[in-house]
Formats: structure tokens, sequence, C-alpha cells
């Protein structure tokens, strides 16, 4: 949305206005769109009580499925490499960050009917982590011609789509660039 913004902002500096104009388009993987939400009371004490009162302390287990490296990665080796990442945040979720993920959620849904230019969308229909409806509503919603825009349904690749299916999208991801470059799209 923001390179949206930028596309359409006056006054912008040389090198971004040159960036904007020679934009064709985006791949999107598992975009966050939409988001497993707990129930309306669970949001409201998350967002009113919890937070303000501890906003460093991490979700409960069952409140934040992404630390399960199994739901993300497919070879059991990329699970142990990223174990092993000292990079790796380690810890799940914290208070002030999921209620600042649902509100930044909001702000997406909301400038979905805005998107105006093509792309290209690979989800796993089965993600655990990032609802594959917010993907359909992605491409039910916004304003791109549906030639323009493309979704490859990536079954058994979970979360992590590039890494668990890194020729799948460097091909689709090639052909799809290519054909925008083109003017075939």
């Amino acid at each position: 949305r923001r390179l949206l913004a930028l596309r359409r902002a006056a006054g912008m500096p040389p090198a971004l206005r040159d960036f904007a104009e020679r934009f064709k388009g985006e791949v999107l993987l598992s975009p966050a769109t939409m988001a497993f939400v707990p129930p309306a009371p669970v949001v409201w004490l998350l967002q009113t009580v919890l937070v303000p009162l501890m906003p460093r302390e991490q979700l409960p287990a069952w409140l934040d499925s992404a630390t399960d490296d199994a739901l993300i990665w497919v070879d059991e080796a990329v699970r142990r490499a990223n174990q092993a990442d000292p990079l790796r945040y380690q810890a799940r979720m914290r208070y002030a960050t999921g209620s600042a993920l649902l509100d930044w959620l909001e702000g997406i849904q909301a400038g979905l009917a805005d998107i105006d230019f093509p792309f290209l969308v690979f989800h796993d229909p089965d993600d655990v982590i990032i609802p594959f409806a917010g993907t359909q509503n992605v491409m039910a919603t916004t304003a791109t011609p549906s030639e323009r825009k493309r979704l490859i349904v990536a079954p058994g690749l979970r979360h992590d789509v590039l890494t668990n299916g890194l020729d799948l999208v460097a091909t689709e991801s090639t052909s799809f660039m290519n054909a925008l470059v083109s003017g075939q799209l």
C-alpha cells in the first residue's frame, strides 16, 4: 500500500519517482492479509486489559502457532537449521505485538480495493499461520483486472512457500515478470 501511495504522491524525490514509474508488479508469498483471530471477547481482553498491563508478556501458546516450525517448513533439516540460528527469535509473540498486528490487518483490509497493479500470489490452502481465505479475498477485492493477477495454489508447501517450493516460485515468478515486462499482461 505504501508503494501505491508513492506512485501517486506529488513532489516525491526523483529516485523514488523513477522507481515508482518503473514498478511493474509484485509477487506475494502467503500474504498476511487476514489472521486466525480469537473470538471478540478474547480480542477485547487482549487489547483493553492485557496490552496496557503487560505489553511485553508473551501470548499463550494456544494463541501463537507461528512458533511451531513443523507448521512452517516441510524439510526437517530446514527446521533444525532454523532452530540453531542464533538470530532466530525464540519466544512467542508479545501481547502488544499481537494487538498491533490486528490493527495493521484492519488497515490492509481497508486498502485492498485501492490496489490496481499486477501481482502474483503463492499460497498453500492449508497454511495454518496465515489463512488462505485472506488470499482469496485479495484476489476478489483488489481493483487489478483479473488478467493481471494470478494465484498459484501451492498445496503441501505450508507457510514458507519460498523455502518449501523454491523451484515453483522461481519458475512462476520469472514467467509472470517476463510477461509483465514484455507487455503481455
